[in-house]
């Protein structure tokens, strides 16, 4: 106990948990889900699904919809900047908050 009455080392299962989360592989996947179904979107949620299954990564994910329907995909409209912006911020928040991570 240290001077203060409280514990100074962790038991063993904080050192558990703590070990688990210290060595996960933190992933940042910047990119759109469905709705809008196209083979990027479906892949990437299937991708999501299947990082998160797994113990070893810590996944976050910033939702991308820049377009609005498909016929959208590819033409230019200046909003498309601001809701890519927007993402890039809430990318941005979750490397200042959660630390470096690999970003797809």
């Amino acid at each position: 106990m240290g001077d203060n009455g409280r514990r100074c080392f962790a038991t063993e299962s904080e050192s558990v948990r703590i070990s688990a989360n210290v060595n996960k592989r933190k992933i940042l996947v910047f990119a759109q889900v469905p709705p809008l179904h196209h083979g990027q979107s479906v892949m990437v949620q299937v991708t999501l699904e299947g990082l998160r299954a797994k113990v070893r990564f810590g996944v976050h994910h910033v939702d991308a919809p820049v377009s609005d329907d498909l016929e959208d995909v590819g033409a230019f409209r200046p909003q498309k900047f601001i809701r890519l912006f927007k993402c890039i911020l809430q990318s941005w928040r979750l490397r200042l908050r959660h630390g470096r991570m690999a970003f797809y």
